[in-house]
């Protein structure tokens, strides 16, 4: 997944993504997810969407612009998210919590 979108959820900006590489996992139900056809995924990479594909992705991106209660509901969904899975400091706690498991577990053992 990409960077900009844990920076995203940060900041509680929604994004409209493909289900490729982790992207779906990295935004959670915070924004909106478009899955392509298979082929799409296939080499050379040079097709292009069929209009239906377009059409859909398209209508993802005016929803966020027509419909404000949908916007506000992903964008706080984004930051609730952004905060739960991406703040650096609840994974250094995690992170720390860990280690700490694992330094009781051995100061047993010893």
């Amino acid at each position: 997944g990409s960077r900009a979108l844990a920076e995203s959820t940060l900041s509680g900006r929604p994004v409209i993504t493909t289900d490729c590489g982790g992207n779906k996992e990295m935004i959670g139900n915070s924004g909106t997810v478009i899955r392509l056809p298979d082929f799409f995924h296939e080499k050379p990479y040079t097709k292009l969407l069929p209009e239906k594909n377009v059409a859909h992705v398209t209508d993802a991106i005016l929803k966020y612009f027509d419909d404000e209660e949908y916007y506000r509901e992903k964008s706080k969904a984004a930051r609730t998210y952004g905060a739960k899975v991406h703040d650096s400091m609840v994974s250094a706690k995690a992170l720390s919590d860990h280690f700490k498991k694992l330094i009781l577990e051995k100061d047993k053992k010893n």
